[in-house]
């Protein structure tokens, strides 16, 4: 079975959260961005719930926005909806932007494609030219799961050369990969293995071992479709 990647990013190490820690039970007079970077980094190493305490610290509608995308990245999108359809009236501004397009992973990841649509439009509508990206990523795997592969392909193809641009090795990745994936379910198998072969290369150049493994069992797949064997050894 090919596979796709989830959302999550690598980390900090065990020692950074400690040093957080022992600042805050120094009872030092801490920041907001303090609790934000705490946060992140119990979320990081899996530790949910001492995340989500942090986050709460927050002013009310960056703890929302960062409580929901935890929720997805968790896979708990109806948890993830609840708490950043509590944004619904935030203005059309970059971190609207933001909002809108996390809750259009969390709708897709529900197959509530035309709510992810929705959302999709709302983020583009938001004017922020730096989440263009993210916007045609999410609506190309939105056409993707429907069966329209031209669609997809147009999505993934604008994010992807635009992730190129600013040198997002990993969110580049991503988005080649997903169209490797789109390739296969057509039945273009060298076309698919041309982009999980680029695909590996980003992800070695990214350091990302997670992302390598999964290209190379794709890759494996493919040569194993393709009767060769030696290669998916």
């Amino acid at each position: 079975m090919i596979v796709g990647r989830g959302i999550k990013k690598p980390g900090m190490p065990e020692e950074a959260l400690s040093l957080l820690v022992a600042l805050k039970a120094s009872k030092v007079n801490t920041s907001p961005s303090y609790y934000k970077v705490l946060g992140n980094a119990y979320a990081i190493l899996g530790n949910d719930e001492d995340a989500q305490i942090a986050y709460k610290e927050l002013p009310e509608q960056e703890s929302a926005m960062l409580l929901g995308s935890l929720h997805v990245r968790r896979g708990r999108y109806g948890e993830a909806i609840e708490q950043l359809s509590s944004l619904a009236d935030i203005p059309d501004t970059e971190e609207g932007a933001k909002v809108r397009i996390w809750l259009a992973r969390a709708y897709m990841m529900q197959s509530e494609y035309d709510s992810a649509a929705k959302e999709c439009e709302k983020a583009r509508s938001c004017g922020d030219t730096n989440a263009l990206a993210s916007i045609q990523y999410i609506e190309g795997l939105i056409g993707f799961y429907q069966g329209n592969y031209d669609r997809a392909l147009a999505g993934l193809a604008g994010a992807r050369t635009a992730w190129q641009q600013s040198n997002r090795l990993v969110e580049e990745a991503d988005a080649l990969n997903a169209v490797g994936l789109v390739h296969f379910r057509q039945g273009s198998l060298d076309e698919a293995l041309e982009c999980f072969e680029e695909t590996l290369v980003l992800a070695e150049q990214s350091g990302d071992k997670e992302r390598t493994v999964l290209t190379l069992m794709n890759v494996a797949v493919i040569a194993q479709e393709s009767g060769k064997y030696e290669d998916a050894e």
